[in-house]
């Protein structure tokens, strides 16, 4: 399932704890929280603002953590 900025709006808040891997598909990660409403780039691709990265992380480098 494709998720879109609008599901993922509706689904999490700002302040969401989430797992970021910088390179896709890799083994290292981080655990943030998002800052920031998710909002497409002029391509389309979501993208969100992470507590410790500046700029937009692609949702697809992202997971919810759960507790």
């Amino acid at each position: 399932m494709k998720i879109t900025v609008e599901n993922w709006n509706q689904r999490y808040p700002v302040g969401t704890k989430v797992i970021y891997w910088p390179v896709a598909g890799g083994s290292e990660y981080e655990e943030s929280e998002t800052r920031s409403k998710a909002w497409a780039l002029g391509d389309g691709h979501p993208v969100v603002l992470i507590k410790g990265r500046s700029g937009g992380v692609s949702l697809m480098h992202l997971k919810i953590k759960s507790d």
